[in-house]
């Protein structure tokens, strides 16, 4: 498995939402670099003052930075799979231009991949590479359980 730029399901399996994978090692979600509102600021999506907002809208609400960006509308979905993937030194899976291969979605039952959100898209070796909704050690898990990979 390369460190940077590979994809999914890896015994490290990447995860993220439906549209990128996420970078995760062995059963640990490797740390982001840089926060979220940084990227986007450093990568010109976003302004400072919309980081703010969204930080600010964060204390009371306890949502998630991303969300509240698509939310004030300072970013759409599509920015915010793209953020996390470069936050977490992923591949950014486009479903709307990469088709599942089905030897990659056999391997995933359907009620597994419903109940985590998850597509499996293609094999990378003998890793496959599945394109998730959300990102986390635990998810990890789960994967690598229903996929016994």
């Amino acid at each position: 498995m390369s460190r940077r730029r590979s994809s999914a399901k890896e015994r490290d399996t990447r995860a993220g939402d439906p549209q990128h994978g996420a970078h995760l090692s062995g059963s640990l979600l490797i740390a982001p670099h840089e926060k979220l509102g940084e990227l986007l600021v450093r990568c010109g999506r976003v302004s400072p003052t919309q980081v703010d907002e969204a930080l600010l809208q964060q204390l009371t609400s306890g949502t998630r930075t991303g969300v509240l960006l698509v939310e004030l509308g300072a970013i759409d979905e599509r920015d915010l799979a793209w953020a996390l993937s470069e936050q977490f030194a992923l591949d950014f899976i486009d479903l709307g231009r990469e088709t599942p291969d089905p030897d990659a979605v056999a391997l995933l039952s359907e009620s597994a991949a419903r109940a985590e959100a998850a597509i499996p898209v293609r094999l990378a070796g003998t890793q496959l590479v599945i394109a998730v909704a959300d990102v986390s050690s635990d998810l990890l898990a789960r994967l690598t359980a229903a996929c016994g990979r």
